[in-house]
């Protein structure tokens, strides 16, 4: 790993904090921790700047899973760039795909801009070589298959690879293993790749009026103490809850006015979100998601990636929970599920179950293909491990309508869907696992056919790199 001289133009400050980092030798992967206005995103852009410097040739991607934050992201990095390099010296694509480059003589060095929202994006990472990589806010990411896609792509010959990761403290357990070290002390993760990690908060900014930091914080922990102390320190508070739910969700952010239809722009067709219980009650969701920024069925305008509960079925006894009134799939399709569709006008009923309804356990048919002999179409969820799921759904509950914070995706659901705020609540921590609830003998149905409506991708957005 090569030592790399520190940037640092004269009309350009730069944050004794941010030297830190700058002073790394090259080849070392980092990993950015840190609340709101703790310079994350900005200090790995000019890590990418300093490795232009040093590498004319040197060619980066910026990866992130909504592109109104990518967006954001391409304009801070061509300011910082003009500033650094020059105007002269630095082009960049006024449309997507995005991209800025940097012109050294006969030399040119790429920052591209990609969207990746999960494994069906993979192609995204592929046509082209790179040396490093700013993955921002990675916590978003339900498991680590943004690093296991990107990672094939870090070779561009001659030049140290790192990857760059920022992330806001949501809890994501696949991430425990990259934060449970001390700031900036080196080590070696499971695969043998050198990492250095730190975590800090506004006060090591010194270009925001930090008082006024400080009060606008103050009020988000009195607002949401999980999100509020999590912005104000930098680090994840997920353990020591006596319910799992309980500073994550709130019915007065996270329920909104009931929704009669589903606007077309900017929303997906709504689909179901099923978790078939058998001899347990079985539970569907009519659901949506924002495809961008966009106003929703009641007039609200929606941060792009929100998830909306349309509307709930089940088959549970009404004064016990814990009971079905039915336990057959046809009954649950035809007594149930295509009767809420009828509701919505939905005549080809689709969506994602739990994707232990796909196993035939000795039988020639499985449940799902009782779903479709019903005419549901079902496709498996990509659950991933239950940590990762349920702590992007605390993220998103926490960040429901967060007041002055409406551009972070959040989840909503609407009056109809009253066993999921009826049960939410009353899911106790694990005793031996903070980041998933107890299972035996509880109602966390609705909790689990909500965790399969958020593995929905967007796999409609693609972006491709255009070269010189």
């Amino acid at each position: 790993m090569s030592e790399p001289a520190l940037i640092q133009p004269p009309e350009f400050q730069i944050m004794e904090a941010q030297q830190k980092v700058l002073s790394l030798p090259y080849g070392i992967n980092m990993n950015a921790r840190g609340g709101r206005g703790s310079m994350k995103s900005s200090t790995m852009i000019l890590r990418m700047a300093q490795r232009t410097r040093d590498f004319p040739f040197a060619d980066h991607v910026v990866i992130r899973m909504q592109h109104d934050h990518l967006t954001s992201l391409w304009r801070e990095t061509l300011r910082f760039f003009k500033i650094l390099f020059g105007p002269e010296r630095v082009q960049s694509s006024s449309r997507p795909p995005y991209y800025v480059r940097v012109i050294t003589g006969d030399m040119a060095a790429t920052i591209d801009f990609r969207i990746y929202t999960g494994p069906e994006d993979e192609e995204n990472l592929r046509g082209a070589t790179w040396s490093g990589a700013l993955i921002d806010e990675v916590a978003l990411y339900p498991d680590g298959s943004v690093l296991a896609d990107i990672g094939p792509s870090l070779r561009q010959a001659g030049i140290p690879s790192e990857i760059m990761l920022t992330q806001n403290p949501y809890g994501a357990a696949w991430l425990d293993s990259l934060n449970d070290h001390p700031d900036f002390e080196p080590f070696i993760d499971e695969f043998g790749e050198p990492w250095v990690t730190w975590c800090w908060d506004f006060r090591d900014n010194g270009f925001i009026d930090q008082q006024k930091m400080f009060n606008t914080l103050k009020r988000k922990m009195q607002e949401n103490p999980y999100m509020g102390k999590s912005w104000f320190t930098g680090e994840s508070e997920n353990s020591g809850l006596d319910f799992f739910f309980e500073v994550c969700f709130e019915p007065r952010r996270s329920r909104i006015p009931q929704w009669e239809h589903v606007p077309s722009y900017g929303w997906t067709r709504p689909q179901l979100a099923i978790d078939p219980g058998g001899t347990a009650p079985s539970v569907a969701y009519l659901f949506t998601q924002s495809e961008r920024t966009c106003v929703g069925g009641d007039g609200t305008i929606y941060p792009a990636g929100s998830y909306v509960l349309l509307d709930e079925t089940d088959t549970a006894l009404p004064d016990n929970l814990r009971f079905t009134s039915v336990q057959t799939i046809p009954e649950f399709c035809n007594l149930f599920v295509i009767p809420m569709c009828d509701q919505w006008g939905i005549t080809r009923p689709r969506g994602v179950v739990d994707d232990a309804a796909f196993n035939r356990t000795g039988h020639d048919r499985s449940h799902a293909d009782l779903f479709v002999d019903e005419g549901v179409a079902v496709r498996p969820a990509r659950k991933g491990r239950r940590e990762h799921g349920l702590a992007r759904m605390r993220s998103l509950l926490a960040q429901a309508n967060v007041p002055n914070a409406r551009e972070e995706a959040g989840l909503y659901y609407c009056p109809r869907c009253t066993n999921f705020e009826k049960t939410l609540p009353k899911l106790r921590t694990h005793p031996r696992n903070s980041e998933d609830h107890e299972t035996d003998k509880v109602d966390d149905h609705w909790a689990d056919a909500a965790r399969y409506a958020l593995t929905r991708r967007n796999s409609k957005t693609t972006l491709t790199t255009m070269r010189l």
